[in-house]
């Protein structure tokens, strides 16, 4: 089984009146070999519980000196070899 998670940031429009401070977004791509994406035990895609257990662990914590929330979760499919997942916080 081939399964990758990636992690990015980065940092989008500036506060409305504070022009130092910027808003941080970390992104997680997760990406599972499409042949042999489905989990056995329950049957479910892997992007989808490794993503779930990446929620569960940093949803509205502050394991990067800020608080996170998730904003963003998004799942497609890259050339028909991988299932791909996207978070953003």
């Amino acid at each position: 089984m081939q399964n990758f998670i990636c992690l990015g940031t980065e940092f989008t429009e500036s506060l409305r009146f504070n022009e130092d401070i910027k808003i941080q977004r970390v992104l997680f791509y997760i990406l599972c070999e499409e042949k042999t994406n489905k989990e056995p035990m329950t049957g479910s895609g892997r992007h989808d519980l490794i993503a779930a257990r990446i929620k569960h662990i940093f949803n509205w914590t502050n394991k990067f000196g800020m608080q996170c929330e998730l904003v963003d979760d998004r799942e497609s499919v890259t050339d028909n070899d991988y299932a791909t997942r996207t978070l953003v916080f």
